[in-house]
């Protein structure tokens, strides 16, 4: 997987990425009935951002991280510390990665 920066007002670029077992990266992550959910919180604000990811392949377990322009006009700028949580049908939760986190970077832009 990848950190992901978005600029403030922007709605590209949309991000794919390729959800893989915490302990085989070559193979994708079953992803059958699941609901993935991006989670981040801005390191020094402690702003905390939810959003229901688009799964794009259940097969190769490719989820889309779409930002709207009025979405990424709202969002603080900084760096935020982010977890995907892959929700199951019976209730289960994986949480990605299994330990740290991942970056989302938030830029100002110039406009």
């Amino acid at each position: 997987m990848t950190d992901i920066t978005v600029k403030k007002g922007a709605s590209v670029p949309d991000t794919v990425l390729t959800l893989t077992r915490p302990n085989d990266p070559d193979t994708p992550l079953p992803l059958a009935g699941a609901t993935v959910v991006l989670k981040a919180r801005h390191r020094q604000l402690g702003i905390f951002l939810e959003k229901t990811l688009t799964i794009q392949s259940y097969a190769t377990a490719q989820v889309l991280v779409d930002w709207s322009t009025d979405e990424t006009a709202a969002l603080t700028a900084g760096t935020y510390d982010m977890e995907f949580w892959v929700t199951y049908p019976d209730g289960d939760t994986l949480i990605l990665p299994a330990s740290g986190s991942y970056r989302l970077e938030i830029a100002e832009s110039i406009g």
